[in-house]
C-alpha cells in the first residue's frame, strides 16, 4: 500500500468526523444560546 495514502485517509475521516459531530450537537447548541437552529448553523459555520 502507498504510505502517503495512510495519512490522507485519516485527514479525511478526522474531518468527517468532526463535521458530524457538530451536526448532532446542533440543537443543543442553539437551546443554549437560544437562537434558531438555522441561526445556530450559521454562528458554528462563521467560527
Amino acid at each position: 500500500m502507498n504510505k502517503n495514502l495512510l495519512p490522507l485517509t485519516l485527514g479525511g475521516l478526522g474531518i468527517g468526523i468532526t463535521e458530524f459531530v457538530m451536526m448532532g450537537l446542533l440543537p443543543d447548541i442553539a437551546k443554549d444560546l437560544k437562537v434558531t437552529i438555522p441561526q445556530a448553523g450559521h454562528l458554528i459555520s462563521a467560527y
